[in-house]
C-alpha cells in the first residue's frame, strides 16, 4: 500500500490531496507539505465533489425513503480491494444500511459473482453508488494488476 501512496496522492484532486487518509502520510506534489486525510474526510470530499449542490436527480423526484436491497455484481474478474471505503461511503449516507459481503478483502472474484448485498434506503444507496463504486473500482483495479 505504501508504494501506491505517491501515485494516489497525485491522482486525487487538489481539494482531496491536502488531507489525511487512514493515518498514512500523503506527500503533496503541489505544496510539498505533509498532511493527513481520514477515510471519512476522503469520503466527504468525494461526495462534495460528486454532488456539490446535492443529488439533483433524486431530489428533483421528491421521493420518500424506500427500503430495499441492492446487489453488487462483478462485471469482470477482479481481486477485491476497497471494501471498507465502499461500505463507509454507503453508511455515511444511510447509517441504518446493512452491507453483507460475500467475499473478503483480497479474494479473487469471477465475473458475474455477487460481491455484496446492501439493504437500506434505496435513495441514499443510489446517492452513494457512484462514489462508493469509484473507491472499489480504483482499488480493486490496482489489486487485480498487482
Amino acid at each position: 500500500m505504501k508504494d501506491l501512496l505517491p501515485w494516489l496522492a497525485n491522482t486525487l484532486s487538489p481539494l482531496q490531496r491536502d488531507h489525511k487518509h487512514s493515518g498514512i502520510l500523503l506527500k503533496t506534489a503541489r505544496w510539498n507539505r505533509k498532511k493527513y486525510m481520514t477515510t471519512i474526510e476522503l469520503i466527504k470530499a468525494a461526495l462534495k465533489e460528486d454532488m456539490p449542490s446535492g443529488d439533483v436527480t433524486t431530489e428533483s423526484l421528491a421521493m420518500k425513503p424506500k427500503f430495499g436491497e441492492a446487489l453488487l455484481k462483478a462485471k469482470e474478474d477482479l481481486v477485491l480491494s476497497g471494501a471498507n471505503a465502499f461500505e463507509e461511503t454507503v453508511l455515511f449516507l444511510d447509517p441504518q444500511a446493512r452491507v453483507k459481503w460475500h467475499f473478503n478483502e483480497g479474494d479473487f472474484i469471477y465475473k458475474g459473482q455477487n460481491i455484496c448485498s446492501i439493504e437500506g434506503d434505496l435513495i441514499q444507496i443510489l446517492k452513494a453508488e457512484r462514489v462508493a463504486l469509484n473507491f472499489l473500482g480504483r482499488l480493486s483495479g490496482i489489486a487485480s494488476l498487482a
